[in-house]
C-alpha cells in the first residue's frame, strides 16, 4: 500500500507496541527520528496524527494514530476513532496516493470491542467513498494478523453482513446528508421483502429517484392491481407502500381516489397515513436539528425557529428554493433563504441566519466535570500526561521547582477553540495550524483565564513589542521570567502550556491591532498571528479570541 497506518502512545516511543515495534524493526531508526520531528511542539493526544515518509518500508508515507481507550459508557472514544479513521482517508487522498492499508488499531490493549472496530471502520470507508467521491484513493487494505481469530471473524461477518443486503445505514454515524434518513426508517419496515432503487453503477448515495411522483404512483398501483387481477397472490398478503414526504402522500391519495370501481380510501386509513407522515416528518426535523439551527432576529436578538420550521428552511436551501413562508411570533412571513431576510404582508423585514452547530466532542481524558462549567484537575508525579508538560517545561526551566501541574477542563472555551481551529485548518490547508506554547502571568489573573480564555480584555497585558494581542512563548524561560510570571507573596509562580492557533504568520510591529495582510492588495485576507522572527521565531502573538486554549497550569518556585 502507498499509505501504512501506525498505532503510537503518546510519548511517541515506536518500541512500545507490538505493531510500531515491527514496522521500526523494518523501516530502520530513520522512523523514530522522523516522527519525533513530526511531534515537535505539537500537542499529542488522543486523535493526533503524524505524518512521516516509509523510510525503509515499501510504502510512501506513515500516518502514525494515537487511537483511545475503549470506553463503553462514553461515546467519545467511539467518535474519536472514527475521527482517526476518516483524517486517515482524507490524507491519503489529499497525498494523491492510490491505497492506505489499516492494522485492526486499538482492538489489542486499549480495549476496543473487535466486532465494534470492523463495523467502525467498514462502514467509515464506505461512507467516505459514497460522500467524497475520491479521485486518487481507489484501495483500502485490512491488514490482521493470521492468528488474530477473533479480528478475521469480526471483519468476515461484516463482510457477510454486507454480501447478504444486512448493511443497515443505522449503524453508520449520523452525516449531515439527510438523503441517508429514509434509508434509515425504510430498514425499520417490518417486512419480508424490501424494494429499493439503485443506479446502473449500483451507486447507493444516488438517493432520490428524479421520476414524475404521479407516474411512480400510477405505475406502483398499476402494478399491485395487475398483479392481484392475474391471481398470482399466493403467499403475498400485505404490501407496504412507504412515504417518506406528505407531498407524495397527497400523490398516491389521489391516485387511489381516481381508481375505477375503487372508493377513497378511509378517513381511519388516511389518518393512519398521515400519522405516520407526521412522525416520519417528525424524526427529520429532530435529525436536522441536531446538525443546523435556523434563527430570526427578534428586537436584536437571534431566536430558534421551531424544529419543523427549522427542517423547511434547511430543505427549501439545500432545493435551492427561493421562498419559504413561515411564522414569526404569530406574524406570517416570507423568507428568502437566499438573502436570509424575512418580509411580511406590510413589507416589514427583519434579519435571520443559518447556524452550523459544531459537533466538538470534550477529551476522552477528561475527568468527571461533576456539573461545573470549568473544572482545574491537578495531575499526579508519574502520570504520562505529567511527564508530557514537566518535561517540556523542564527543558529550559529545570533550575526551578514544580509545585503543581492542573489540567483546565473547560467545554464552552474547548469548544469555541476547537470551532476556530476547524476553520483555520479549512482555510490553510495541511499545514500544521498549532503549537504548544508557554505564558507567564500573575496569581491574579488565573481565575480570568480559566474562565475565559486570553479574549481581548486581556490582550497587551504583558508587552506590546510586536502588536496589541496575546504574548506566547516558544521556550518556558522566557515565560519565567518575573515580568511575566510575577512571584506571588508566597513566591509562587504561574505559567500556563497552551494550544496555540498560529497558522500562517508574520513578522509583527508594536503598531498592529490585528494581523497584517498577507497581500496589499487583498487587504482582508490577514494572517494568523505575528511573531519576532519568521524564521526561528521565539514567540508568538494572537489577537483574535478563542485562538489559544490554556490546556495546563504549572505553578512554581525557585
Amino acid at each position: 500500500a502507498d499509505v501504512v497506518v501506525n498505532s503510537i502512545p503518546w510519548d511517541l516511543n515506536l518500541n512500545s507496541g507490538p505493531l510500531s515495534k515491527a514496522l521500526l524493526a523494518k523501516a530502520g531508526p530513520n522512523l523514530q527520528n522522523e516522527l519525533n520531528a513530526a511531534g515537535q511542539g505539537i500537542a499529542v493526544d488522543v486523535g493526533t496524527i503524524l505524518q512521516t515518509t516509509g523510510c525503509n518500508l515499501q510504502c510512501n508515507q506513515v500516518l502514525h494514530v494515537v487511537p483511545p481507550n475503549w470506553n463503553n459508557s462514553d461515546t467519545s472514544s467511539l467518535k474519536i476513532m472514527q475521527d482517526i479513521i476518516r483524517k486517515c482517508l482524507e490524507m491519503t487522498e489529499n497525498l494523491s496516493l492510490n491505497s492506505i492499508a489499516f492494522p485492526a488499531i486499538g482492538t489489542g490493549n486499549l480495549g476496543f470491542p473487535k466486532t465494534v472496530f470492523a463495523e467502525l471502520i467498514i462502514s467509515e470507508v464506505f461512507k467516505f467513498s459514497s460522500n467524497n467521491q475520491p479521485t486518487a484513493l481507489q484501495e483500502v487494505c485490512f491488514v490482521l494478523h493470521p492468528s488474530d481469530h477473533g479480528n478475521i471473524q469480526a471483519f468476515s461477518d461484516e463482510f457477510d453482513k454486507i454480501a447478504n443486503g444486512n448493511f443497515i445505514s443505522d449503524k453508520i454515524a449520523k452525516t449531515q446528508n439527510t438523503q441517508g434518513l429514509s434509508g434509515t426508517v425504510l430498514a425499520k419496515e417490518a417486512a419480508d421483502v424490501i424494494v429499493n432503487s439503485t443506479t446502473k453503477t449500483f451507486d447507493h448515495k444516488a438517493g432520490q429517484a428524479q421520476q414524475n411522483t404521479d407516474k411512480v404512483a400510477e405505475a406502483i398501483m398499476d402494478a399491485i392491481e395487475d398483479f392481484i387481477q392475474k391471481g398470482l397472490v399466493q403467499s403475498v398478503k400485505k404490501v407496504k407502500v412507504v412515504i417518506f414526504q406528505p407531498q407524495i402522500m397527497d400523490v398516491f391519495c389521489a391516485n387511489m381516489k381516481k381508481r375505477e370501481g375503487s372508493q377513497a380510501p378511509s378517513q381511519s386509513i388516511i389518518s393512519k397515513i398521515a400519522f405516520r407522515s407526521a412522525k416520519e416528518q417528525e424524526s427529520i426535523a429532530d435529525y436536522i436539528a441536531e446538525f443546523v439551527e435556523w434563527q430570526y432576529d427578534d428586537n436584536n436578538t437571534f431566536r430558534s425557529f421551531d424544529k419543523i420550521t427549522n427542517m423547511k428552511l434547511e430543505e427549501a436551501r439545500k432545493k435551492q428554493g427561493k421562498t419559504v413562508d413561515v411564522q414569526i411570533n404569530n406574524e406570517n412571513y416570507r423568507v428568502d433563504v437566499k438573502t436570509c431576510i424575512a418580509t411580511d404582508a406590510n413589507g416589514h423585514s427583519l434579519q435571520i441566519q443559518r447556524i452550523t452547530k459544531p459537533q466538538v466532542e470534550i477529551p476522552g481524558h477528561w475527568s468527571d466535570m461533576k456539573q461545573q462549567r470549568v473544572c482545574l484537575v491537578e495531575l499526579q508525579p508519574g502520570q504520562p500526561e505529567y511527564s508530557k508538560v514537566a518535561d517540556a517545561f523542564n527543558q529550559t526551566c529545570s533550575q526551578f521547582k514544580i509545585e503543581k501541574i492542573e489540567r483546565i477542563q473547560n467545554p464552552s472555551l474547548w469548544q469555541h477553540y476547537q470551532t476556530k481551529k476547524k476553520t483555520m485548518d479549512d482555510k490553510n490547508g495541511h499545514i500544521q495550524n498549532e503549537k504548544l506554547l508557554f505564558h507567564g502571568t500573575d496569581a491574579d489573573s488565573l481565575p480570568h483565564v480559566n474562565q475565559h480564555g486570553f479574549n481581548r480584555s486581556y490582550a497587551g497585558k504583558n508587552a506590546v513589542a510586536y502588536g496589541k494581542g496575546t504574548y506566547f512563548a516558544v521556550s518556558a524561560s522566557y515565560s519565567a521570567n518575573d515580568t511575566y510570571s510575577r512571584p506571588d507573596a508566597n513566591g509562587k509562580k504561574h505559567m500556563y502550556y497552551v494550544r496555540v492557533l498560529t497558522g500562517l504568520y508574520e513578522r509583527g510591529n508594536q503598531s498592529l491591532l490585528v494581523p497584517p495582510p498577507k497581500n496589499p492588495q487583498n487587504p482582508l485576507d490577514l494572517y494568523d498571528t505575528v511573531t519576532d522572527n519568521v524564521n526561528t521565531p521565539s514567540l508568538f502573538v494572537v489577537f483574535y479570541d478563542y485562538q489559544a486554549y490554556p490546556e495546563y497550569l504549572i505553578t512554581f518556585k525557585k
